[in-house]
């Protein structure tokens, strides 16, 4: 007869006044990101788009790739994350443009997710109290603001959301149908919340073989819970089966880099916990100069760190300790993807902790914490808890608008020019010019690898009439084919603004064939319309 496995708690004990205690703390401490703004990429898929405002649009979501709502064109790497769409939908119906609500929505979620991962602890923890200390040092993590206080980052929310549903519906001594069917739901909505939740399908599948005793005996094959796999693989097919559906070709984000991103591996993880155990910075992360710049010594340190890890699972697992190993593989699979966009130079890191962080929490107690004399425990988790929510305050407030978020990460990452470039456009949209003009002058001194800054320089020498001082940033950097149709219009309305006729029938020729106004003008011209005054 099998027992409950070792090392939970009777679910008959009373968790309904920890719990509340937990949600009261949890939405008070979180409560100042509702006064937040749209930021980010929140500017193109919510703001200068109107394509999710629709009820239709709801459905619409699971039909196309994620750059549909911002009303762009399938990239060659696509992601498709439907789930977090669909909110937005809702939100749009219930508080229109209003950026107050979508955040209250994400912060609603937080709290469920907050509860979702207490319950989980319960079953896996001997102690409700420590279930509730550790569930609320997540809870007020600062590294949770890029997924929680900016909107665009709820995909992250949700995958784990209904992950830990998943989860929590298998840890349990016996399983039925409707165990089964809450656990294959919840496997699917968390890969259509993001494709990092997959890694919850293996980690469910284990705990479902824990839980019911069969992880730890009989011979390897029986150990594991073959009802389980055939459920996680149905979720798998039902993702794939709507992600084919709804994207033509493309790989599933970053996959394509997974031979450059591997080595990248040990140095992400250990950032990652560096960034878990000290969550200083508060603005976006970006870690592809640092990689790229590591020293040879201290990627192998990291490579050395990386196998004592595995050392330490190993010896977990021997000595029968299971939960604390898949918790640990957990975190460590969870920021596989950050490794792959890392490479291509994606800004992001804190973010994807979100996902993994609860393994490293439920790691941590199993493999040691749960060996500390009780009262020393509660007393660093209640520091812990103390320090987590002051300083996830000053990262709420950096996530409050646009112009805070791009100032702390120019003050965190001086020698990143992404910062540089998303503060250059805030000012410049803000009518700041001469500010605009000397951030996104540091930004092109940096050598950025991507466009922006040059288009956002000469956008600006347009607005002042420096025509020529903007065509030449451009084109000194960036191919012909590349530029925007509208910033070639942007400089022949320049032109054509102070009366230069030959250079303003040679821009708008430029973009004539791909920006309709720029063929009207063109043809104005050459009809006598005079210049200086279009």
């Amino acid at each position: 007869m099998q027992g409950r496995p070792a090392g939970t708690i009777d679910e008959a004990q009373p968790r309904g006044r920890w719990a509340l205690a937990l949600a009261l703390l949890v939405g008070l401490a979180w409560a100042p990101a509702i006064g937040g703004d749209f930021v980010w990429d929140d500017i193109n898929n919510l703001v200068n788009t109107d394509r999710l405002m629709y009820p239709d649009a709801f459905v619409q979501v699971f039909r196309h790739d994620a750059m549909w709502s911002a009303g762009k064109e399938q990239g060659p790497v696509a992601t498709y994350r439907p789930l977090a769409l669909a909110s937005f939908v809702l939100d749009f119906q219930l508080y229109g443009r209003a950026a107050w609500g979508f955040h209250l929505s994400s912060v609603l979620l937080h709290l469920v997710v907050t509860l979702l991962f207490f319950t989980l602890l319960t079953r896996w923890v001997r102690d409700v109290r420590a279930a509730f200390g550790l569930a609320l040092v997540w809870a007020l993590h600062p590294t949770a603001a890029e997924a929680v206080a900016w909107i665009n980052g709820r995909s992250e929310v949700l995958a784990l959301l209904f992950g830990l549903c998943a989860a929590l519906a298998v840890s349990r001594p016996r399983l039925g149908p409707l165990h089964y069917l809450a656990a294959w739901a919840g496997m699917t909505l968390a890969l259509l919340g993001k494709e990092t939740g997959g890694i919850l399908v293996p980690v469910a599948v284990w705990l479902a073989g824990e839980a019911d005793g069969r992880a730890g005996q009989g011979p390897p094959w029986r150990r594991i819970h073959w009802p389980m796999v055939g459920v996680g693989v149905l979720a798998i097919l039902t993702y794939g089966y709507l992600r084919h559906q709804a994207i033509t070709g493309g790989a599933i984000a970053g996959t394509g880099n997974a031979v450059q991103a591997i080595p990248a591996l040990p140095a992400v993880w250990a950032r990652a916990l560096q960034a878990f155990l000290l969550p200083v910075e508060r603005s976006v992360g970006h870690l592809h100069h640092w990689l790229v710049a590591l020293p040879t010594a201290e990627a192998i340190a990291y490579g050395v760190a990386a196998a004592l890890m595995f050392a330490v699972i190993a010896g977990a697992w021997w000595k029968g300790e299971r939960v604390g190993a898949v918790a640990l593989l957990w975190w460590l699979g969870s920021l596989v993807p950050v490794s792959l966009v890392v490479v291509k130079n994606w800004p992001g890191l804190y973010r994807w902790l979100y996902i993994g962080s609860p393994g490293l929490v439920l790691a941590a107690w199993r493999l040691a914490l749960h060996r500390a004399p009780p009262r020393r425990v509660f007393v660093g988790l209640a520091v812990a808890g103390v320090l987590c929510l002051v300083q996830v305050q000053r990262t709420i407030a950096t996530w409050r608008t646009d112009g805070s978020l791009w100032m702390a990460m120019v003050e965190e990452q001086p020698d990143e020019p992404y910062g540089y470039i998303g503060l250059g456009r805030y000012l410049l949209q803000n009518g700041d010019r001469e500010l605009a003009h000397t951030v996104l002058q540091k930004a092109i001194d940096l050598g950025p690898q991507r466009p922006e800054p040059y288009f956002l320089q000469a956008a600006l020498y347009t607005e002042i009439g420096r025509c020529h001082d903007a065509w030449k940033v451009v084109a000194g950097h960036v191919k012909l084919e590349a530029i925007p149709p509208d910033l070639l219009g942007r400089v022949a309305r320049c032109y054509d603004l102070t009366g230069n006729r030959e250079a303003a029938l040679y821009h708008y020729g430029l973009c004539a064939a791909t920006f309709p106004p720029c063929a009207v003008r063109l043809a104005a011209i050459q009809q006598g319309d005079p210049v200086g005054a279009p």
